[in-house]
């Protein structure tokens, strides 16, 4: 509807492994896919999730996780660690898309300092003795 916000399609690749599709068949069918949510995206002017698994276990599932990322603007790995899941932002080389906002945990969101920050924005050094005698907490006696 015209009030889409996001779109979000997990996994669009495993309905074109099916055995019953003949190869050439699986690849055209995932690209029209996702031909038409870049399209459906552009028209209701929001972002598309899409979600692939391939881990390089299954030659299939890794050309078709290709064929998505070839249409990704923006590629995220998710990693599954002690801590939780870990997102990270692929291929620009530089540190920015590392940062981690959070965790799950079962059914429990935990948080970074980073994930604050990017929502309510960092605080201003402030030096104590200085905001402490501004809020007339800071008393000199003779």
């Amino acid at each position: 509807e015209p009030a889409t916000e996001l779109l979000v399609v997990p996994n669009v690749a495993a309905l074109y492994r099916d055995d019953d599709l003949a190869a050439w068949e699986r690849e055209d069918l995932l690209a029209a896919s996702l031909e038409i949510l870049s399209e459906l995206g552009a028209v209701l002017d929001c972002p598309v999730l899409l979600t692939s698994a391939g881990d390089g276990s299954d030659p299939d599932a890794a050309a078709a996780s290709e064929t998505v990322a070839d249409y990704a603007e923006t590629e995220l790995e998710c990693t599954r660690t002690r801590e939780g899941l870990r997102f990270e932002a692929a291929g620009d080389g530089s540190n920015a898309g590392s940062a981690m906002a959070g965790y799950w945990h079962g059914d429990v969101w935990q948080t970074t300092i980073p994930y604050w920050v990017e929502i309510c924005g960092a605080v201003d050094a402030v030096d104590p003795v200085v905001a402490a005698h501004d809020r007339g907490l800071f008393e000199v006696s003779s």
